[in-house]
């Protein structure tokens, strides 16, 4: 008899998965764990628990790239496209610049500098009355400062897997399934109807490349309304 392996990635209580274990012995033989990742204490009466470091974003760029530059400059050098050293060179200085980025994210430090910045009134507007109001941040520098951090770790992570797509294109998502599994998050309509979803993402991708998955959903009821 095959075994089983069940994992919860990112699992938040103890009581969102304590019903899915199985509460009886299972039949001699049957090799079958369950795995459970989550940043948090308290799952210690599951089963046994192994603490893990916290990799960090900066370390985590350089797994990747350390893993994926040698194999790509090979698969290059080999098809022709352009000599080891070249596009080791044009990856390096990609993945040094977003490096440097990261592991200024990951400074803990709090040593801070004056700075110029000229910011739309309405925003600024908007930011005081979100902290005055919402208490979103302790004040309209923090949260400029946490938009600014997160802007700058999207951009990071964004530029990992673009150069990680260019070089592996059957790893990027369809865009059909990306919309299919948005549709089931969101609830729509039309997540009944996946075919049509990703024939809407055909459609799309033809006159827009860079079509996100509510372009597809936006595009599947356009068609469905004109079809009614």
């Amino acid at each position: 008899m095959p075994g089983w392996l069940l994992i919860f990635d990112n699992a938040d209580k103890v009581a969102d998965i304590a019903g899915w274990p199985p509460a009886w012995p299972l039949p001699a033989g049957v090799p079958s764990h369950v795995i459970i990742t989550n940043g948090r204490s308290g799952f210690g009466a599951l089963g046994r628990v192994m603490d893990l470091d916290v990799i960090g974003l900066a370390d985590a760029v350089r797994q990747i790239s350390d893993d994926t530059v040698e194999l790509i400059a090979a698969r290059l050098t080999a098809i022709g496209c352009c000599t080891t050293g070249t596009w080791y060179t044009w990856f390096m200085e990609a993945s040094a610049a977003i490096d440097r980025i990261s592991a200024l994210l990951d400074q803990g430090g709090q040593e801070t500098s004056n700075t110029s910045m000229r910011i739309p009134v309405a925003l600024r507007d908007a930011a005081a009355l979100a902290v005055r109001e919402l208490g979103v941040a302790p004040s309209a520098t923090a949260l400029t400062t946490a938009a600014l951090r997160a802007t700058l770790e999207a951009v990071v992570m964004q530029a990992v897997l673009d150069n990680h797509y260019e070089h592996h294109r059957q790893a990027r998502p369809d865009l059909g399934d990306l919309a299919v599994a948005a549709a089931e998050i969101d609830g729509h309509p039309l997540a009944r109807e996946p075919e049509r979803l990703r024939l809407a993402a055909a459609e799309i991708a033809v006159r827009h490349p860079a079509a996100t998955p509510d372009d597809v959903l936006l595009w599947a009821e356009a068609r469905a309304f004109a079809a009614a």
